[in-house]
Protein backbone atom coordinates (compact mmCIF):
# COMPACT_ATOMS: atom_id res chain seq x y z
CA UNK A 1 0.00 0.00 0.00
CA UNK A 2 1.02 3.80 -0.32
CA UNK A 3 2.02 5.15 2.68
CA UNK A 4 2.69 8.41 1.71
CA UNK A 5 -0.92 10.32 2.12
CA UNK A 6 -2.11 12.42 5.04
CA UNK A 7 -5.48 12.58 5.27
CA UNK A 8 -5.96 15.01 7.70
CA UNK A 9 -4.67 18.61 8.88
CA UNK A 10 -4.69 21.65 7.15
CA UNK A 11 -3.51 21.83 3.46
CA UNK A 12 -3.84 25.91 2.78
CA UNK A 13 -2.20 29.33 3.99
CA UNK A 14 -4.01 32.38 4.38
CA UNK A 15 -1.49 35.21 3.47
CA UNK A 16 -1.89 39.11 3.95
CA UNK A 17 -2.55 40.68 0.97
CA UNK A 18 1.01 42.18 0.62
CA UNK A 19 3.02 39.00 1.39
CA UNK A 20 4.94 37.08 -1.52
CA UNK A 21 2.90 34.10 -3.22
CA UNK A 22 5.29 31.14 -1.33
CA UNK A 23 4.63 28.14 -0.06
CA UNK A 24 4.08 29.07 3.68
CA UNK A 25 3.64 25.17 4.73
CA UNK A 26 1.33 25.10 7.61
CA UNK A 27 2.53 27.96 9.72
CA UNK A 28 0.89 31.12 9.34
CA UNK A 29 2.66 34.20 8.67
CA UNK A 30 1.98 37.19 11.01
CA UNK A 31 0.03 40.40 9.49
CA UNK A 32 -3.48 42.38 9.87
CA UNK A 33 -5.61 43.71 7.54
CA UNK A 34 -6.67 41.63 3.74
CA UNK A 35 -5.72 38.30 2.81
CA UNK A 36 -5.49 36.11 -0.11
CA UNK A 37 -5.81 32.38 -0.58
CA UNK A 38 -1.76 30.31 -0.95
CA UNK A 39 -2.12 27.11 -1.40
CA UNK A 40 0.27 24.46 -1.18
CA UNK A 41 0.57 20.66 -2.33
CA UNK A 42 2.36 19.18 -0.27
CA UNK A 43 3.08 15.51 -1.54
CA UNK A 44 1.51 13.99 1.19
CA UNK A 45 -1.75 15.12 -0.10
CA UNK A 46 -4.26 11.69 -2.00
CA UNK A 47 -3.76 12.97 -5.35
CA UNK A 48 -7.74 13.52 -6.08
CA UNK A 49 -7.06 16.56 -3.12
CA UNK A 50 -4.11 17.58 -5.34
CA UNK A 51 -6.22 18.61 -8.15
CA UNK A 52 -8.55 20.46 -6.10
CA UNK A 53 -5.86 22.90 -5.06
CA UNK A 54 -5.86 25.44 -8.46
CA UNK A 55 -10.06 25.25 -8.68
CA UNK A 56 -10.23 25.98 -4.39
CA UNK A 57 -7.99 28.83 -5.17
CA UNK A 58 -9.91 30.09 -8.11
CA UNK A 59 -13.32 29.79 -5.80
CA UNK A 60 -11.70 31.79 -3.09
CA UNK A 61 -10.94 34.60 -5.41
CA UNK A 62 -13.80 34.54 -6.32
CA UNK A 63 -15.12 35.02 -3.31
CA UNK A 64 -16.68 38.27 -1.92
CA UNK A 65 -15.34 37.16 1.41
CA UNK A 66 -11.93 36.50 -0.03
CA UNK A 67 -10.15 38.48 2.78
CA UNK A 68 -11.69 36.62 5.40
CA UNK A 69 -11.42 33.17 5.31
CA UNK A 70 -8.18 32.80 7.04
CA UNK A 71 -8.02 28.78 7.24
CA UNK A 72 -8.98 25.91 5.41
CA UNK A 73 -8.63 22.62 6.97
CA UNK A 74 -8.91 19.30 4.95
CA UNK A 75 -10.42 15.71 6.58
CA UNK A 76 -10.38 12.83 4.25
CA UNK A 77 -12.46 9.73 5.49
CA UNK A 78 -13.28 5.96 3.71
CA UNK A 79 -16.08 7.50 1.43
CA UNK A 80 -15.91 11.28 1.82
CA UNK A 81 -13.66 14.60 2.09
CA UNK A 82 -14.84 16.95 3.99
CA UNK A 83 -13.18 21.07 3.39
CA UNK A 84 -13.65 23.40 6.60
CA UNK A 85 -13.75 27.06 6.22
CA UNK A 86 -12.68 29.51 8.81
CA UNK A 87 -15.12 32.01 8.17
CA UNK A 88 -14.29 35.31 9.96
CA UNK A 89 -17.72 36.87 9.06
CA UNK A 90 -20.85 35.36 7.60
CA UNK A 91 -21.09 34.52 3.40
CA UNK A 92 -22.89 36.39 1.08
CA UNK A 93 -25.76 34.22 -0.82
CA UNK A 94 -23.49 34.79 -3.73
CA UNK A 95 -20.60 33.09 -1.68
CA UNK A 96 -22.99 30.26 -0.25
CA UNK A 97 -23.93 29.95 -3.60
CA UNK A 98 -20.06 29.43 -4.94
CA UNK A 99 -19.17 27.06 -2.39
CA UNK A 100 -22.36 24.88 -2.62
CA UNK A 101 -21.38 24.83 -6.90
CA UNK A 102 -17.63 24.12 -5.73
CA UNK A 103 -18.10 21.42 -3.03
CA UNK A 104 -21.21 19.77 -5.56
CA UNK A 105 -18.81 19.89 -8.51
CA UNK A 106 -16.18 18.68 -6.64
CA UNK A 107 -17.58 15.62 -4.85
CA UNK A 108 -16.92 17.25 -1.12
CA UNK A 109 -18.67 18.21 2.03
CA UNK A 110 -18.42 22.09 2.67
CA UNK A 111 -17.87 22.94 6.04
CA UNK A 112 -18.31 26.09 8.14
CA UNK A 113 -16.21 27.49 11.22
CA UNK A 114 -17.42 31.15 12.19
CA UNK A 115 -15.77 30.52 15.72
CA UNK A 116 -14.03 28.04 17.91
CA UNK A 117 -14.09 24.72 17.02
CA UNK A 118 -17.68 23.71 18.60
CA UNK A 119 -18.90 26.10 15.89
CA UNK A 120 -17.95 23.75 12.84
CA UNK A 121 -20.56 22.33 10.99
CA UNK A 122 -22.32 21.10 7.40
CA UNK A 123 -23.47 23.94 4.89
CA UNK A 124 -26.26 21.27 3.77
CA UNK A 125 -26.92 18.24 2.17
CA UNK A 126 -25.63 18.01 -1.39
CA UNK A 127 -27.47 15.53 -3.80
CA UNK A 128 -25.26 12.50 -3.23
CA UNK A 129 -23.51 12.80 -0.14
CA UNK A 130 -26.63 12.63 2.37
CA UNK A 131 -25.31 9.69 4.20
CA UNK A 132 -21.67 10.25 3.41
CA UNK A 133 -19.56 10.71 7.10
CA UNK A 134 -16.24 10.75 7.83
CA UNK A 135 -14.87 7.44 9.32
CA UNK A 136 -12.04 5.03 8.78
CA UNK A 137 -11.44 1.78 9.08
CA UNK A 138 -9.68 -1.17 10.79
CA UNK A 139 -11.31 -3.95 8.40
CA UNK A 140 -8.90 -7.09 9.89
CA UNK A 141 -11.06 -5.75 13.30
CA UNK A 142 -14.90 -5.02 11.92
CA UNK A 143 -14.16 -1.52 13.00
CA UNK A 144 -15.22 1.94 11.48
CA UNK A 145 -14.01 4.76 13.85
CA UNK A 146 -16.66 7.87 12.52
CA UNK A 147 -15.13 11.01 13.25
CA UNK A 148 -16.03 14.74 12.95
CA UNK A 149 -13.66 17.10 10.47
CA UNK A 150 -11.82 18.58 13.67
CA UNK A 151 -11.45 15.84 15.64
CA UNK A 152 -7.76 14.32 16.15
CA UNK A 153 -7.74 11.41 14.53
CA UNK A 154 -4.93 8.98 12.62
CA UNK A 155 -4.19 11.11 9.74
CA UNK A 156 -2.55 7.86 7.99
CA UNK A 157 -4.74 4.93 8.06
CA UNK A 158 -2.45 2.92 5.96
CA UNK A 159 -0.03 3.13 8.33
CA UNK A 160 -2.58 3.00 11.63
CA UNK A 161 -3.89 -0.55 10.12
CA UNK A 162 -0.39 -2.01 9.62
CA UNK A 163 0.76 -0.81 13.41
CA UNK A 164 -2.89 -2.09 15.06
CA UNK A 165 -2.49 -5.52 13.51
CA UNK A 166 1.51 -5.49 14.33
CA UNK A 167 0.60 -4.30 18.13
CA UNK A 168 -2.13 -7.17 18.44
CA UNK A 169 0.27 -10.01 16.87
CA UNK A 170 2.51 -8.77 19.48
CA UNK A 171 0.29 -8.42 22.40
CA UNK A 172 -1.15 -11.79 21.34
CA UNK A 173 -4.26 -10.65 22.70
CA UNK A 174 -6.71 -13.62 23.11
CA UNK A 175 -10.87 -13.30 22.51
CA UNK A 176 -11.85 -12.64 25.93
CA UNK A 177 -9.30 -9.64 26.24
CA UNK A 178 -10.18 -5.81 24.95
CA UNK A 179 -7.40 -3.51 24.13
CA UNK A 180 -8.01 0.10 24.22
CA UNK A 181 -5.53 2.63 21.87
CA UNK A 182 -4.48 4.93 23.76
CA UNK A 183 -1.89 6.52 21.02
CA UNK A 184 -2.55 10.70 20.92
CA UNK A 185 0.54 12.08 19.29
Amino acid sequence: PEFMFKLAGPHASILPADAPVADAGSIPIAGTGPYFFSAYDPPVLPPAVSALLPKLRALIGAMDANSRLPQVELAVGESVTVLVFRNLEPLSAGDEAKLRAFADEAGVQAWLQPKGPETVQRMDELPGHATAQLAYQLPDFGITMPFRPTDFTQVNPHINRVLVTRALGLLAVQKQERVIDWFCG
